[in-house]
């Protein structure tokens, strides 16, 4: 009964990649290993010649040192198309500690025209060989979020902004992991949850109670924040005082909306989920991401004003840091679920998709034809490239 009732909810997923992408803009990064006949500095080039070509060769393809984290003679690709969006190959570990894989960074994919290019490139990367799956290949998908709360990169001006639906989202992804997990079925490192990808829910409970807690009046970007950063010490200790993973190698990434730990400095609005295996096929990708997708659009309707139900028993983490928790417990805990556990997430989360206005379809521009070509070649007609972001 189970396993049907997963099939289902899959299933109306699956249909979604048969149908025009209208989720939210999200940037997707893919890890590979290298296959057979990729050597060298191929790795982080042959990626890239193939997104020029889907651009006609337009736009400028760069290698350079990418040399982080104490690496040393490594580099790193990136391609600047003719829009203005930057696609990027970046060294990633896929054996023990060495950077020997590849992670491919697309840049925010807004409409149904960007998929159809992924889909493209991800069916040439599969027919080739030269990029496949690794011993910790995953496929991470990181969502723009300002349509629950306005953006300002001006931290004072963001202070005093209502966050309140972002609360209530991060509440219902935090309730529902064993559900959600249940329906990715992440498998890597031989358990649903690896220690990339721990859920908050696991071993933070006071910060996500203290969440709750707060009216939705008062649930400010500055007071929010300031309870991240109460708790910063002890997401910290449990990282293994390594400042890298701390906040960052969650299920859910919260750290770049919220100016956390490494991200301090750079904030960004969005938030990154880190949970599925490597997506090898287009329609594995966009059902992800369409799933992923609605729970981030819809998630906060389901959890107005919510609570923190503490779904994996969290006593049993406590102190746990994130490299040594019993995945396997995580494990029994997620294929425990009962069937009607899993069909009224289905169900809920699916009404709320179908009851919400139409989202807004953009028309992709029309490609440029060959007279448009010709003048862009001159500065006088030439437009400035958009932001990729």
């Amino acid at each position: 009964m189970v396993l049907e009732l997963l099939f289902t909810l899959f299933f109306s997923y699956a249909a979604l990649a048969d149908e025009p992408y209208v989720g939210r803009p999200v940037g997707i990064e893919f890890e590979y290993a290298g296959g057979p006949g990729l050597e060298g500095n191929a790795g982080y080039t042959q990626l890239l010649e193939w997104v020029r070509e889907e651009h006609e060769g337009e736009g400028v393809l760069n290698l350079q040192p990418w040399n982080q984290f104490s690496t040393r003679n490594t580099l790193q690709g990136s391609y600047r198309d003719p829009s203005g969006a930057l696609w990027r190959v970046v060294p990633e570990q896929m054996t023990g500690w060495n950077y020997d894989g590849y992670e491919f960074i697309t840049p925010p994919l807004r409409q149904e025209r960007d998929f159809q290019l992924l889909d493209r490139l991800q069916t040439r990367i599969q027919r080739s060989g030269l990029y496949v799956p690794g011993q910790k290949s995953s496929t991470h998908f990181t969502f723009d979020m300002t349509h629950l709360a306005e953006w300002h990169d001006n931290l004072a001006a963001m202070n005093d902004v209502n966050v309140s639906k972002l609360v209530d989202t991060i509440l219902y992804l935090e309730n529902n992991w064993p559900q959600i997990y249940g329906v990715v079925q992440p498998r890597r490192y031989g358990n649903a949850v690896n220690s990339y990808a721990v859920p908050l829910a696991t071993n933070q409970p006071d910060l996500l109670r203290a969440l709750a807690a707060v009216p939705p009046e008062e649930r400010t970007y500055r007071r929010i924040r300031e309870i991240f950063l109460a708790h910063q010490d002890y997401e910290q200790e449990l990282a293994g005082n390594n400042s890298v993973h701390s906040w960052k190698t969650r299920a859910a990434n919260y750290a770049k909306f919220f100016g956390l730990g490494e991200f301090a400095e750079r904030r960004l609005p969005v938030f990154e989920i880190r949970i599925a295996d490597l997506t090898t096929s287009p329609a594995q990708t966009r059902q992800l991401a369409s799933f992923f997708s609605d729970i981030l659009q819809y998630g906060h309707t389901l959890e107005p004003g919510g609570k923190f139900r503490d779904p994996f028993r969290s006593k049993r983490f406590e102190n746990r840091s994130l490299v040594l928790m019993d995945f396997e417990a995580m494990d029994r805990q997620i294929s425990a679920q009962q069937p009607e556990e899993i069909e009224r997430f289905r169900s809920a989360l699916e009404a709320a998709r179908k009851s919400a206005p139409p989202p807004v379809v953009v028309a992709p521009p029309p490609r440029p034809t060959a007279c448009d070509k010709f003048f862009a070649k001159f500065s006088l007609f030439r437009r400035p490239p958009q932001s990729p972001h």
